[in-house]
This record gives C-alpha cells, structure tokens and sequence, in this order.
C-alpha cells in the first residue's frame, strides 16, 4: 500500500506541474509535448508498479493496455509487455491447489501410481504431470499432463491464496481512483467506469468453473457454424475434473499469434490467419452475441493440421473466461449500428444507437470510435485512418466538448452501456492483433459489416434472407463505387482545375501589373 500510495503522490504531483506550467498555453504544441513525455514516464512508473506488487497489479497492467483510446498511447504501448510476462509460482503452492480442489489426500502421489493405488476413488486423475509451466499468467499458469485413459491435457491452477490479494488490492485500486478524480476535479478526468469493470472482470475470470462452462458453449458455436466449424479449434473441457480453481481441457500444441518469426518459419500464411481471426470474432460480435473479451496473442495460436495430405493453419481460441452475452435485442441493434455506419445511414445510426441507451449526440461519436470515420466522410471504408482536421472539430463542436482528450473520451465511454464498451474494447484488441498479422483495414470493416447484416435475418424464409443480404451487399458496393470514382477521378480533376485557375489568376495579375507599369513610365 505505501508503495503505491507513493506512485499515485509521484504522478499526481508530475501532471499538475504540466497543467500549471502551461495553465495559459493549454493544447499548444509545448503542451501536447511535455504532456506526452509526462505520459511516458508515468507509464513506465507504473509498469514498474505492477512487476513488483505482481498478482493483481500485473492484471490491472494488463487491462488499462486494453482500454485504447480511453487512456493514452504512451500507457497502452508501454503496459503491453505485461500481457507476456507473468511470474511463475512453486510447484509446491500449485500440488496444494491441486489436492485441494480434486481432494487427493497428502498421503496419495499426485501422479497417479498403478502399483500403489489402492482405491481410484481418490486417486490422481492425472498419469504425468509437469512440473514446469507451458504458461503463466497474473491469475494462473498452465501445465501439460496426461490423462489416466492417455489423453494430453492442459492443467490450468489458480494461483495459491490469490483471493485474500484480490480483495486487499481492489479496495485500494478503487481508493486511488476516487483520489484522482477529486485531485483532477476540473480537468474532468475520471476512469470510474473502467475500475468498475475491472473489479466485475477480475471476479469472472477468477471463476474457472464458469470458465469451463464458457469454453464448452463457444465450442459448440463454431462446431456448429458450417463456415468456420473447419477453422476454429476451441479445446475440449473434461468437466469432471474442473473446480473454482482448476480448469483441465486437452492440450492443443500451436505457435502464439505474437510469435511472428516462428509463423514464417513454419509456412503459416498470416494473412490467411489474419483472415480467420477477423471471421472468428465476427461471428461472435454479430452472429452469436457470445463475445471472447480478452483476445491478446497469448490467448491465440496456430495449430496446423493435416487433411488429405496438406496441411491447414487453424485458429486455437484458448482462455475463456472473460465473456459477455448480448441479449438478443442488444445484438441486432449493434448490427444495426454497424450496417448503418458503413452505409452511411444517419437515421438508422441513430434509432438503432438510442435503443440501446445511447441518447443526444453522444451515438456520432460511434463511427469516428469504430470506423475512423464520421457518416459524412467522403473516403472509401477502411481507406482512411483519420478523418479530416475539419470533420474532426465538426464533431468536437456538435457533441459540446471542448477537446478530444483522455478526461473527455474517458467520461464519454463512461457514458455507454456496458455492453457496448466491452465490444468496443474488444475491437481495439482485434484491431491490433489484426494489423501486426498484416491485415488490412478495409478487410476488418468489410467482414464485420457482412456479418452485421448477417445478424439482423428477420425471416425464417432464406429467399428474404437472400435477398436482404444481396440488397445490402448491392449498397454497399454502390457506395464503395461511387467513393472511388470521387477520389480517383473526380477529386484529382478537380484539383488540377484549381490549380490551373490558379495560374491563370496569376498570370492575368501579373500581365495587368506589367501593364499598369508601362502607363506609368509613360
């Protein structure tokens, strides 16, 4: 706790020196820029933080790198080495967990032994068992095993006493977050809303036993979807042996997402997975409103498999236990949303926005968040990663904010439902992972769009379905055409008959200056 408190005193004291140093010059490039540097340093204090306190700190880490935009880049950028680095706990504290939640006695080998066994009753489960992690993570690590019947598995331990740390933790997060928002009153800064969700998060995922759960319903899913059903690889759980504490799934071998050089080496098209991913939590976003919240590359592999005698990359979705369920009116409308930003369709952008509690001009901020473009951009979906300085202060003036900064997004995102924050966080994730595996863009907003119409089947008829789903994709290529047609063609004309008239305007000045001249030496 003293620790902290004297990292909250330190960056405290560091952010009101740049606000009264530049209490007269807000928002000039000074200010932008020593506010940067104070961001980057204050990053890296608190990574500092989070590796020495561990456990619930590391978390923490890991989720403020995923509340991109809402916090600044120079926090996102240097917090993201946390999602790789996790320490790793004794085997020791990790047979007491075991014993415990699977109640092998002391006196029973925690492998199971043939010749001294007595009763299965309360036996092993497990035929080996590893001493060293595969993995390790802020709330657990991984070990591989085997099974009794000879099946490799996947061994996922709580880490030992990690409830008593959670509890003390949080209470002293959500202490520190209630100090900064009275200390930076009149900035308006206040990320309540993302300690709260933590809090809500750290809890769920603390529970392996509705983990299980959540892993066996998404394998269903995408076993059941006649797309990606060929593609997508979620482990099988044995419930039997999986407690509060302790999740047991066979063990998929596969290369981390993140590891790009392996991927080469190994032939993996990454493009192609790139591909899959986006499709994967498309699905999910729009098709099965049953939502994987936490998709950072160790979460993900490559596992390559053989079928007729050539291989195919799949795509391994592993830790499950941040989900969200949409109710089914909440997903059709956040398909509804999505259909009517990249159509362009104002009047349904904002019916669909307010019946999902987004109310006054708050909904025309969703484009710019999730598109990078308003409803009036004149650039081709995915084309564009910044709108224009001007349509950019449109929408500053018309939502009533002074600036489009931390204090100000962060409050604004506070203001969205539940649910459509952690959609919204989870797309920046995607988007991420997306771009470093070499997708583009265009191909990210064209899936999800094709799967927001997907969503929104109104008829058990597949002729209207069909239908329905050719009308949008006719629409949308209109406007991607006609797009096109006035950045390629007519804006490029356009802009060299101004610069022609340009010339001319200067040629007949200089022709009526010369003129004027002669008069006068006349």
């Amino acid at each position: 706790a003293a620790r902290s408190a004297g990292v909250f005193c330190e960056l405290a004291m560091k952010y009101k020196l740049v606000k009264w140093k530049h209490q007269n010059d807000r928002g000039s490039e000074a200010h932008r820029k020593e506010l940067s540097k104070v961001h980057l340093e204050g990053a890296k204090i608190i990574l500092k933080l989070c590796r020495t306190n561990g456990g619930i700190f590391v978390k923490l880490g890991q989720h403020a790198a995923s509340l991109k935009p809402a916090i600044p880049d120079e926090y996102v950028e240097t917090l993201q080495v946390l999602q790789d680095q996790a320490p790793v706990k004794d085997f020791e504290l990790v047979e007491l967990v075991l014993r415990d939640e699977l109640r092998i006695p002391a006196d029973v080998p925690l492998v199971y032994d043939d010749y001294t066994a007595t009763s299965l009753s309360n036996q092993s489960p497990f035929l080996e068992l590893e001493k060293h992690p595969v993995g390790s993570a802020s709330l657990a690590q991984v070990h591989r095993g085997k099974l009794r019947d000879g099946r490799t598995v996947a061994i996922k331990v709580q880490h030992f006493g990690l409830e008593d740390i959670v509890q003390s933790d949080v209470v002293l997060v959500t202490f520190f977050d209630y100090l900064a928002s009275k200390l930076f009153r009149d900035e308006g800064f206040s990320l309540s809303w993302a300690v709260e969700e933590f809090e809500r998060n750290i809890v769920l995922e603390m529970d392996f036993k509705q983990e299980s759960l959540n892993c066996s319903k998404i394998r269903g899913m995408f076993l059941s979807d006649k797309r990606l059903h060929s593609k997508i690889i979620v482990p099988e759980v044995h419930s039997q042996f999986c407690t509060d504490k302790v999740i047991v799934m066979d063990y998929i071998q596969g290369i981390p997402l993140h590891d790009n050089q392996k991927m080469l080496e190994a032939g993996v098209d990454c493009r192609n997975i790139a591909s899959i991913f986006v499709d994967a939590f498309g699905a999910m976003f729009f098709d099965y409103g049953f939502i994987h919240c936490d998709p950072h590359p160790g979460n993900l592999l490559v596992s390559t498999e053989y079928e007729n005698g050539r291989p195919v990359d799949k795509l391994v979705i592993l830790d499950h236990g941040l989900y969200i369920q949409l109710d089914d009116s909440f997903r059709r409308h956040n398909c509804g949303i999505w259909k009517a930003m990249v159509i362009q369709d104002n009047k349904s952008l904002k019916e669909n926005a307010a019946a999902i509690g987004l109310t006054g001009t708050t909904w025309k901020l969703l484009p710019f968040i999730l598109i990078n473009r308003s409803t009036e951009t004149q650039s081709q979906l995915g084309k564009s990663s910044y709108m224009s300085i001007e349509e950019r202060n449109q929408l500053v003036d018309k939502l009533g904010i002074s600036e489009m900064n931390i204090s100000k997004a962060g409050n604004l995102v506070g203001s969205f439902p539940p649910e459509m924050v952690w959609i919204m966080r989870t797309m920046h994730l995607v988007k991420d992972l997306h771009e470093k595996l070499g997708g583009k863009k265009s191909e990210r907003f064209h899936t999800y769009a094709h799967h927001a119409n997907a969503g929104m089947k109104s008829s058990n008829w597949r002729v209207v379905n069909a239908f329905s789903q050719l009308h949008f994709i006719v629409s949308l290529w209109l406007m991607e055409t006609k797009m096109y047609l006035y950045f390629e063609l007519y804006a490029p004309l356009m802009k060299r008959e101004m610069l022609s008239r340009r010339r001319s305007r200067f040629s007949m000045s200089d022709l009526f200056r010369e003129d004027m001249e002669q008069k006068m030496v006349k």
